[in-house]
């Protein structure tokens, strides 16, 4: 199996402008860090930093929105804008895959050890998503972000 582990284009993109404050916020490109798991949605500038994943909290409390609702919260790039289901659909399954991999990676999700762990480690689920399924959603969602309307 070929291992993906690089996403073309540029590093950094504009995401959009947080209604609250008109803060400009940028998205880092996804990227394979300390050879094991993608790195992916992080937000911020040079001010401050946070995660697309903790897209429901909000002035130190939780909404139960999805994705699509709570991104509202900003004046978003018009390639995410028209294309906002598609981006929240290939976003949350990042995520999904990423703990997927990780799961199969270490055999549990490392609260103790589980006493299935030998076999839920499973090497070939954990290329298969790691070099295949998540650098494809990486690179599409990549660019969708980078398309100019």
């Amino acid at each position: 199996m070929e291992q993906i582990k690089t996403i073309t284009g540029k590093n950094k993109l504009f995401f959009g402008v947080r209604h609250e404050d008109n803060a400009r916020i940028y998205i880092t490109k996804p990227e394979f860090t300390c050879d094991c798991y993608w790195s992916w949605g992080y937000l911020g500038n040079v001010n401050e930093h946070y995660h697309l994943k903790n897209f429901q909290e909000s002035g130190g409390k939780t909404r139960h929105l999805n994705m699509y609702d709570c991104l509202a919260d900003y004046e978003l790039r018009p390639s995410i804008k028209e294309n906002l289901w598609l981006f929240c659909e290939l976003a949350s399954s990042i995520y999904i895959l990423k703990d997927s991999a990780e799961l199969f990676h270490g055999g549990g999700s490392h609260y103790t050890v589980n006493p299935d762990k030998e076999i839920l480690k499973d090497l070939y689920l954990y290329e298969k998503l790691t070099f295949e399924l998540i650098p494809s959603q990486c690179q599409k969602v990549w660019d969708l972000i980078g398309e100019t309307a």
